[in-house]
């Protein structure tokens, strides 16, 4: 499952092990919203803002940790995107909310920004087009 589709593509990790990865959309179910801290053509930059997020330490309501997700290039888009991610009691990161959890999020997000520069910039809200 993924928020967008993507057709079969060979990658490789800064280590230099290759794989192969693709996705099929299937439409959310009214959790289409994401919480964005960063929009970057660098992915180097991009995995620098993940790192620090992810080593940040931050916990959320319900003790849920605070994570970055990495988010593809868009179509003609050529920006990685970085959006908060919760981590919950399975280990599974969930980083798509309805409008209001993503808002109520936002809000935090901004709050502990204010108070220690946790994130690189102001956050946002983008909602999720899907495909047609």
């Amino acid at each position: 499952m993924a928020i967008r589709s993507f057709e079969r593509r060979l990658a490789t990790t800064p280590d230099g092990h290759e794989f192969f990865w693709q996705a099929d959309y299937i439409k959310a179910n009214e959790t289409d919203y994401e919480v964005f801290i960063a929009s970057l053509t660098n992915p180097d930059a991009v995995e620098q803002i993940k790192e620090k997020v992810d080593r940040g330490q931050h916990e959320y309501s319900n003790n849920q940790k605070v994570v970055a997700v990495i988010r593809p290039p868009l179509g003609k888009n050529p920006n990685y995107g970085v959006v908060l991610g919760l981590v919950h009691p399975t280990g599974q990161i969930g980083f798509t909310f309805k409008k209001d959890d993503a808002l109520k999020l936002r809000n935090w997000a901004r709050k502990t920004n204010a108070e220690n520069r946790a994130f690189p910039k102001d956050t946002y809200l983008y909602r999720i087009k899907g495909e047609n």
